[in-house]
């Protein structure tokens, strides 16, 4: 296991914090990410559900699994964010892979965790961020004690299948090259050299989601960055990604964040001028 990133982000509303912590993403195959919220008004989107956001709440999203923390914009600036995120990479052979693929191929729905769980993510905190290698090494052995501690069950847990995903990798690397492109799944099963029927069956195997949903996401992904970081209009984005026309692209974006383009645009855009005013 390897810790790759892990944050304390105390009372965010607004600004690039909450834009960059904010973002629709999804991170790299082995890699996972824990959200665990202490307070503050709006909701997580984790893969294909919402849910509120609720105090000693923790979230666990797994490989390629797209999530973003959506504000309440009535109520963030007197309820602000405040939560760890906790990035970490386990290997296909740890037996932890398993029991967390377990954990994500059942019920979605958050945890409500005892508040003395605060401690054990400030110490991985620091332990994570000090230069000592033995105390990064501690770190991780804390972490891996909480998950098995929180997600460990007592029945045998069965590893996922790794037939086929090399097809699912290569698939992968066909969309993100096509983000601006509208790609079919006849299309990217012939780049990968097997059939529409049996890419289908192998991205419901391995990331419980249908190739179009995913190249779908992606294409959103991106899109979100330059919605936050440039001037383009939502209708020159809409066509830079290959959507038919801006209604197309705002319908097809909420699906997926939660919000239009013109509100994700609006709460986490990065720079200060265009921040919506801070109500009294």
């Amino acid at each position: 296991m390897e810790i790759r990133d892990i944050v304390y982000e105390y009372r965010i509303a607004t600004g690039d914090r909450m834009a960059w912590h904010s973002r629709y993403h999804a991170h790299g195959e082995g890699e996972y990410e824990l959200h665990y919220f202490f307070e503050g008004a709006g909701s997580f989107l984790n893969h294909r559900s919402k849910f509120p956001i609720r105090s000693e709440s923790l979230f666990l999203t797994g490989p390629h699994e797209f999530h973003s923390i959506i504000p309440d914009a009535q109520h963030i600036q007197k309820q602000p964010i405040t939560y760890y995120a906790l990035l970490f990479a386990v290997d296909p052979e740890e037996e932890l892979q398993s029991v967390l693929n377990t954990v994500l191929s059942g019920s979605r729905n958050p945890l409500i965790l005892n508040s003395r769980y605060h401690f054990i993510f400030e110490t991985i905190h620091q332990l994570g961020g000090a230069p000592s290698l033995f105390h990064k090494k501690a770190a991780v052995h804390q972490l891996m004690s909480f998950l098995y501690t929180v997600y460990g069950k007592e029945q045998e847990t069965i590893p996922l299948s790794r037939g086929g995903f090399h097809h699912v990798q290569k698939a992968l690397e066909v969309m993100r090259r096509g983000t601006r492109k509208k790609l079919t799944v006849e299309s990217i099963a012939q780049r990968v050299g097997i059939s529409k029927e049996y890419l289908i069956r192998l991205f419901q195997q391995h990331l419980h989601i249908s190739p179009l949903q995913y190249a779908i996401r992606l294409r959103i992904e991106a899109a979100s960055g330059y919605l936050i970081s440039s001037d383009k209009t939502i209708g020159e984005i809409a066509l830079m990604f290959g959507f038919e026309n801006q209604f197309h692209f705002s319908r097809v974006f909420k699906k997926c964040t939660g919000l239009s383009p013109s509100l994700y645009r609006r709460y986490y855009v990065q720079y200060v001028d265009l921040l919506p005013p801070i109500s009294s």
